[in-house]
Protein backbone atom coordinates (compact mmCIF):
# COMPACT_ATOMS: atom_id res chain seq x y z
CA UNK A 1 0.00 0.00 0.00
CA UNK A 2 1.37 3.38 -1.01
CA UNK A 3 1.98 5.80 1.82
CA UNK A 4 3.33 9.30 2.40
CA UNK A 5 4.97 10.83 5.46
CA UNK A 6 4.09 14.46 6.21
CA UNK A 7 6.25 16.25 8.80
CA UNK A 8 5.05 18.08 11.87
CA UNK A 9 5.73 21.81 11.86
CA UNK A 10 6.66 24.26 14.60
CA UNK A 11 7.02 28.01 14.18
CA UNK A 12 10.42 29.06 15.52
CA UNK A 13 9.90 32.71 14.63
CA UNK A 14 7.39 34.80 12.74
CA UNK A 15 4.11 34.39 14.62
CA UNK A 16 1.64 37.05 13.47
CA UNK A 17 4.05 38.20 10.74
CA UNK A 18 3.07 35.00 8.94
CA UNK A 19 -0.42 36.46 8.63
CA UNK A 20 0.49 40.08 7.92
CA UNK A 21 3.73 39.74 5.95
CA UNK A 22 3.71 36.12 4.77
CA UNK A 23 7.06 35.24 6.36
CA UNK A 24 8.16 32.72 8.95
CA UNK A 25 10.95 30.51 10.23
CA UNK A 26 9.49 27.02 10.46
CA UNK A 27 10.88 23.69 11.66
CA UNK A 28 9.56 20.60 9.86
CA UNK A 29 10.32 17.61 12.02
CA UNK A 30 9.45 14.23 13.52
CA UNK A 31 7.07 12.70 14.35
CA UNK A 32 5.36 12.40 10.98
CA UNK A 33 1.72 12.37 10.00
CA UNK A 34 1.03 9.33 7.83
CA UNK A 35 -1.27 8.96 4.82
CA UNK A 36 -1.78 5.41 3.56
CA UNK A 37 -3.88 4.54 0.53
CA UNK A 38 -6.35 1.83 1.48
CA UNK A 39 -10.02 0.92 1.23
CA UNK A 40 -9.98 -0.57 4.73
CA UNK A 41 -11.33 1.68 7.49
CA UNK A 42 -10.66 4.93 5.61
CA UNK A 43 -10.35 8.11 7.65
CA UNK A 44 -13.20 10.58 7.44
CA UNK A 45 -12.60 14.33 7.87
CA UNK A 46 -15.19 16.81 9.08
CA UNK A 47 -17.10 18.15 6.04
CA UNK A 48 -16.59 21.62 7.53
CA UNK A 49 -12.78 21.32 7.53
CA UNK A 50 -10.65 22.52 4.62
CA UNK A 51 -9.64 18.94 3.83
CA UNK A 52 -13.22 17.70 4.11
CA UNK A 53 -14.53 20.39 1.76
CA UNK A 54 -11.87 19.65 -0.86
CA UNK A 55 -11.76 15.88 -0.66
CA UNK A 56 -12.97 13.97 -3.69
CA UNK A 57 -13.90 10.30 -3.81
CA UNK A 58 -10.58 8.98 -2.48
CA UNK A 59 -9.93 6.40 0.21
CA UNK A 60 -7.02 6.52 2.67
CA UNK A 61 -6.07 6.28 6.32
CA UNK A 62 -4.65 9.34 8.05
CA UNK A 63 -2.68 9.02 11.29
CA UNK A 64 -1.97 11.92 13.63
CA UNK A 65 1.11 11.03 15.75
CA UNK A 66 0.20 13.80 18.20
CA UNK A 67 -3.26 12.32 18.89
CA UNK A 68 -5.02 15.67 18.73
CA UNK A 69 -2.43 17.93 20.38
CA UNK A 70 -2.54 21.28 18.62
CA UNK A 71 0.23 23.36 17.14
CA UNK A 72 1.96 20.84 14.86
CA UNK A 73 0.04 21.33 11.62
CA UNK A 74 -2.59 18.60 11.71
CA UNK A 75 -5.13 20.53 9.63
CA UNK A 76 -2.45 21.35 7.07
CA UNK A 77 -1.36 17.71 6.97
CA UNK A 78 -4.99 16.67 6.38
CA UNK A 79 -5.16 19.00 3.36
CA UNK A 80 -1.86 17.70 2.03
CA UNK A 81 -2.96 14.08 2.51
CA UNK A 82 -6.16 14.79 0.60
CA UNK A 83 -4.19 16.26 -2.30
CA UNK A 84 -1.70 13.37 -2.26
CA UNK A 85 -4.58 10.88 -2.53
CA UNK A 86 -5.28 12.42 -5.96
CA UNK A 87 -1.77 12.90 -7.31
CA UNK A 88 -0.16 9.76 -5.79
CA UNK A 89 3.19 11.57 -5.97
CA UNK A 90 4.98 14.46 -4.32
CA UNK A 91 3.21 17.77 -4.77
CA UNK A 92 4.29 21.32 -5.47
CA UNK A 93 3.97 23.44 -2.29
CA UNK A 94 2.86 26.59 -4.11
CA UNK A 95 0.26 24.79 -6.20
CA UNK A 96 -1.06 23.10 -3.06
CA UNK A 97 -1.25 26.44 -1.26
CA UNK A 98 -3.43 27.74 -4.09
CA UNK A 99 -5.92 24.92 -3.50
CA UNK A 100 -6.19 25.74 0.22
CA UNK A 101 -5.71 29.51 0.11
CA UNK A 102 -7.97 30.15 3.12
CA UNK A 103 -5.97 27.80 5.39
CA UNK A 104 -4.55 30.35 7.87
CA UNK A 105 -1.24 31.94 6.89
CA UNK A 106 -0.51 29.13 4.44
CA UNK A 107 2.95 28.53 5.90
CA UNK A 108 1.83 25.17 7.32
CA UNK A 109 0.84 23.99 3.84
CA UNK A 110 4.06 25.30 2.28
CA UNK A 111 6.48 23.91 4.86
CA UNK A 112 4.82 20.53 5.29
CA UNK A 113 4.38 20.03 1.54
CA UNK A 114 8.07 20.79 1.10
CA UNK A 115 9.02 18.16 3.68
CA UNK A 116 6.96 15.22 2.38
CA UNK A 117 8.81 11.88 2.72
CA UNK A 118 12.12 13.55 3.55
CA UNK A 119 12.30 11.96 7.03
CA UNK A 120 14.82 14.58 8.17
CA UNK A 121 14.42 17.61 10.41
CA UNK A 122 14.81 20.90 8.53
CA UNK A 123 14.54 24.59 9.26
CA UNK A 124 12.80 26.53 6.49
CA UNK A 125 12.66 30.27 5.94
CA UNK A 126 9.52 31.04 3.95
CA UNK A 127 8.51 34.25 2.19
CA UNK A 128 5.14 34.02 0.44
CA UNK A 129 5.47 37.37 -1.33
CA UNK A 130 8.88 36.48 -2.76
CA UNK A 131 7.62 32.92 -3.31
CA UNK A 132 10.71 31.38 -1.73
CA UNK A 133 11.37 28.44 0.60
CA UNK A 134 14.97 28.36 1.81
CA UNK A 135 16.58 25.52 3.77
CA UNK A 136 18.61 27.13 6.55
CA UNK A 137 22.15 26.06 7.49
CA UNK A 138 22.99 24.31 10.76
CA UNK A 139 23.93 26.49 13.73
CA UNK A 140 25.58 23.72 15.73
CA UNK A 141 23.16 23.84 18.67
CA UNK A 142 20.12 21.80 19.71
CA UNK A 143 16.44 22.56 20.06
CA UNK A 144 13.86 20.70 22.11
CA UNK A 145 10.16 21.12 21.39
CA UNK A 146 7.73 20.80 24.28
CA UNK A 147 3.94 20.85 24.21
CA UNK A 148 2.23 22.72 27.03
CA UNK A 149 -0.83 20.40 27.02
CA UNK A 150 -2.90 23.57 27.42
CA UNK A 151 -5.47 24.90 24.97
CA UNK A 152 -6.30 28.53 24.24
CA UNK A 153 -8.97 29.44 21.61
CA UNK A 154 -6.42 31.02 19.28
CA UNK A 155 -8.63 30.81 16.18
CA UNK A 156 -11.01 33.38 17.66
CA UNK A 157 -8.07 35.46 18.84
CA UNK A 158 -6.53 35.54 15.35
CA UNK A 159 -9.75 36.85 13.82
CA UNK A 160 -9.44 40.05 15.87
CA UNK A 161 -5.96 41.03 14.69
CA UNK A 162 -5.31 44.21 12.72
CA UNK A 163 -3.24 43.65 9.60
CA UNK A 164 -0.80 46.48 10.34
CA UNK A 165 -0.41 45.79 14.05
CA UNK A 166 2.84 43.84 13.76
CA UNK A 167 4.96 45.77 11.27
CA UNK A 168 7.36 46.65 14.12
CA UNK A 169 8.24 42.93 14.40
CA UNK A 170 9.51 42.66 10.84
CA UNK A 171 12.93 44.31 11.40
CA UNK A 172 13.52 41.98 14.37
CA UNK A 173 12.56 38.96 12.26
CA UNK A 174 14.77 40.06 9.36
CA UNK A 175 17.78 40.57 11.64
CA UNK A 176 17.22 37.16 13.24
CA UNK A 177 17.14 35.48 9.82
CA UNK A 178 20.33 37.23 8.72
CA UNK A 179 22.05 36.07 11.90
CA UNK A 180 20.95 32.49 11.24
CA UNK A 181 22.13 32.58 7.64
CA UNK A 182 25.59 33.73 8.78
CA UNK A 183 25.57 31.02 11.50
CA UNK A 184 25.63 33.61 14.27
CA UNK A 185 23.68 31.59 16.83
CA UNK A 186 24.14 34.15 19.63
CA UNK A 187 22.83 36.92 17.39
CA UNK A 188 19.86 34.83 16.33
CA UNK A 189 18.97 33.90 19.90
CA UNK A 190 19.18 37.54 21.00
CA UNK A 191 16.73 38.55 18.27
CA UNK A 192 14.45 35.61 19.07
CA UNK A 193 14.35 36.80 22.68
CA UNK A 194 13.65 40.36 21.53
CA UNK A 195 10.76 39.07 19.40
CA UNK A 196 9.35 37.15 22.39
CA UNK A 197 9.56 40.21 24.63
CA UNK A 198 7.79 42.32 22.01
CA UNK A 199 4.90 39.85 21.86
CA UNK A 200 4.74 39.73 25.65
CA UNK A 201 4.58 43.53 25.84
CA UNK A 202 1.44 43.41 23.68
CA UNK A 203 -0.19 40.76 25.86
CA UNK A 204 0.42 38.03 23.29
CA UNK A 205 1.90 35.42 25.60
CA UNK A 206 -0.27 32.89 27.43
CA UNK A 207 0.16 32.94 31.21
CA UNK A 208 1.15 29.27 31.46
CA UNK A 209 3.88 29.72 28.84
CA UNK A 210 5.24 32.86 30.51
CA UNK A 211 5.51 31.04 33.85
CA UNK A 212 7.44 28.20 32.23
CA UNK A 213 9.79 30.60 30.40
CA UNK A 214 10.45 32.62 33.56
CA UNK A 215 11.48 29.43 35.36
CA UNK A 216 14.08 28.64 32.69
CA UNK A 217 16.16 31.69 33.64
CA UNK A 218 17.94 29.71 36.37
CA UNK A 219 18.93 26.88 34.00
CA UNK A 220 21.94 26.84 31.72
CA UNK A 221 20.10 27.08 28.41
CA UNK A 222 20.99 29.20 25.40
CA UNK A 223 17.50 30.52 24.88
CA UNK A 224 13.81 29.68 24.78
CA UNK A 225 10.62 30.85 23.18
CA UNK A 226 6.91 30.11 23.26
CA UNK A 227 5.64 29.36 19.76
CA UNK A 228 2.46 29.86 17.78
CA UNK A 229 -0.50 32.13 18.48
CA UNK A 230 -0.32 33.46 22.06
CA UNK A 231 2.69 31.17 22.56
CA UNK A 232 0.12 28.77 23.90
CA UNK A 233 0.79 25.35 22.38
CA UNK A 234 4.54 24.85 22.32
CA UNK A 235 7.77 25.99 23.95
CA UNK A 236 11.16 25.52 22.32
CA UNK A 237 14.41 25.42 24.29
CA UNK A 238 17.84 25.92 22.70
CA UNK A 239 20.81 24.14 24.33
CA UNK A 240 24.51 23.56 23.67
CA UNK A 241 24.23 19.80 24.00
CA UNK A 242 21.67 17.16 23.10
CA UNK A 243 21.62 15.55 26.54
CA UNK A 244 20.92 18.59 28.71
CA UNK A 245 18.57 17.56 31.52
CA UNK A 246 15.37 19.63 31.62
CA UNK A 247 13.24 16.98 33.33
CA UNK A 248 12.60 18.82 36.60
CA UNK A 249 11.48 21.98 34.80
CA UNK A 250 9.44 19.92 32.33
CA UNK A 251 7.61 18.05 35.09
CA UNK A 252 6.96 21.19 37.12
CA UNK A 253 5.08 22.74 34.21
CA UNK A 254 3.48 19.50 32.95
CA UNK A 255 5.19 19.75 29.58
CA UNK A 256 5.36 16.93 27.05
CA UNK A 257 8.65 16.53 25.18
CA UNK A 258 7.91 16.08 21.48
CA UNK A 259 11.28 16.10 19.75
CA UNK A 260 14.92 17.10 20.27
CA UNK A 261 17.23 17.63 17.31
CA UNK A 262 20.28 19.58 16.08
CA UNK A 263 19.84 22.88 14.26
Amino acid sequence: MKQFLIPSKTFLLGEYLALTHGVGLVAVHSPFFRMQLTNENPTEFSPLSAAGKYRKNTSFQFTDPHKGLGGFGCSGAECIATRLSETLEKIDPWETLGLFADQGSGLDILSQSYGINQETDQILCIDKKAKTIEVMPRLGIFVTIFHTQKKVPTHEHLKTLEQNAFSHLYPIFSAAIENWKTKNSAGFLAKSDQYQKALNSFGLLAKHSKLALDDLSSLNVLGAKACGAMGSDTIIVYTKTQNQNLKEWQEKHSLLEIHRFPV
